[in-house]
């Protein structure tokens, strides 16, 4: 009796499951019109799927499968590189099908959830059909479900083993050919698989102390995407190091650029968008967007402390104006009563604006001879040239306490007017 009966049992369902893929492949062949499965405000993939065991599978409805609200979903996870499934997808023929990583546990091979690859679009894992507790493998050594990067639309097989067997993702696929125009059917996505890119190699370094002093802050942008750009930056610098407000002597810059070296003043008095000098500590952080305004996370650059002061302003004049081979020239960088009556240089130290703590190291060409006592080192040299030519360069070079900065000027030496005396006629 027992063995009668269950003969019966293994029967009909043997005759249920021919019955089933029968009228699947017959509907599929007559080119069925599927009802909407379009994706609710929480879901952002919709479409069908195909099994030639168990039929259709949605992904999402709110019109076509019933009152229940239900779909499969695609979240970023914390690495940015991938897409973490979840929700529920239905088949009249089997029930739910669960992308849930907490139903998933014990799963033929871990880890145990669905995923998205963003580089690759490969889709790999696993879901589950809660009513037979069997498995669908997403993705094996040669098979696989994959995403669109450009249109988000998916593709390829999925296994179901004897529950669904194999599951197309696409009426266009490249083991069946086109099959459309009878049964126009895909699942797609509307999540980004857009990576987001990094600012990397972060760098900072001053410049210009003497004549245009600036701070340049640089990065190396990186996507994992091929072909993706930079399309904007932002850049804050700031003093306390928590980014909250801007003021001035901090920097909160945003562009739509792909350059990725930025050029920041340094002032006495500076504005917003402006470093300061006194020995001030800065910190620093950059954010990057790609070509399809994908955005980075935060990248911290390292902290740089600038100057105490602006460095020497450094200048010089020379008496007098005409130069004479084996004339006496004053030359005058700093105030010396009686032959240098002003500040020609400046130095911004705690003598603002003397220059009497810093060094002094003047450079004149061969052959000059140093007097009334001064030398090279001197703030304010006595000189005679001793060869006659045009472009002789002089340089004078002051150091301080923060840099040295230098200044250079080509002068000319001449030939003394000849002597003459006034003799009568003969």
């Amino acid at each position: 009796m027992f063995k009668k009966q269950f003969f019966k049992i293994i029967f009909s369902f043997l005759i249920f499951s021919i019955s089933a893929v029968v009228v699947a492949f017959c509907v599929f062949r007559a080119g069925y019109h599927l009802p909407a499965a379009i994706a609710g405000v929480s879901q952002n993939v919709n479409g069908w799927a195909w099994s030639d065991i168990v039929g259709w599978i949605s992904f999402n409805n709110l019109s076509g499968g019933g009152s229940n609200n239900y779909g499969v979903h695609i979240t970023d996870n914390q690495s940015g590189t991938e897409g973490n499934f979840s929700g529920y997808a239905w088949s009249d023929n089997i029930g739910w099908l669960s992308f849930n990583e907490s139903d998933l546990g014990g799963c033929p091979a871990a880890p145990c959830r669905a995923w998205v690859d963003k580089i690759t679009g490969q889709v790999k894992g696993w879901a589950k059909f809660l009513t037979t507790g069997e498995w669908l493998s997403l993705r094996g050594s040669n098979y696989g479900v994959s995403i669109n990067k450009s249109t988000g639309v998916f593709s390829g097989w999925a296994w179901g083993d004897e529950t669904a067997g194999w599951v197309s993702f696409n009426c266009e696929q490249t083991e069946t050919g086109n099959r459309c125009p009878s049964a126009n059917y895909k699942v797609q996505t509307s999540f980004s698989l857009n990576t987001p890119p990094r600012a990397t190699n972060l760098n900072v370094a001053g410049s210009g102390f003497c004549s245009n002093p600036l701070y340049a802050f640089s990065w190396v942008f990186e996507d994992a995407d091929i072909g993706d750009s930079q399309s904007a930056y932002q850049l804050q610098v700031d003093k306390e190091g928590t980014f909250t407000s801007f003021g001035p002597g901090e920097v909160n810059l945003s562009a739509s650029s792909n350059v990725n070296n930025v050029s920041v003043v340094i002032a006495q008095n500076p504005n917003v968008n402006q470093l300061d000098y006194q020995s001030t500590k800065y910190y620093w952080r950059v954010k990057v967007w790609d070509s399809f305004s994908k955005e980075s996370a935060w990248a911290n650059g390292p902290s740089f402390t600038t100057p105490a002061h602006p460095y020497p302003l450094v200048d010089f004049t020379f008496k007098p104006s005409q130069i004479v081979k084996d004339q006496v020239i004053q030359f005058c960088s700093v105030e010396q009563d009686p032959v240098c009556p002003s500040n020609v240089s400046v130095c911004y130290g705690n003598n603002y604006p003397s220059c009497a703590s810093a060094n002094f190291q003047w450079v004149f060409p061969a052959g000059v001879q140093f007097v009334n006592g001064t030398n090279s080192a001197s703030p304010n040299p006595a000189v005679k040239f001793s060869a006659v030519g045009k472009n002789q360069n002089v340089q004078l070079t002051i150091s301080d306490d923060v840099g040295s900065c230098s200044k250079t000027k080509s002068l000319n030496v001449n030939l003394p007017l000849p002597k003459w005396k006034e003799v009568s006629p003969q």
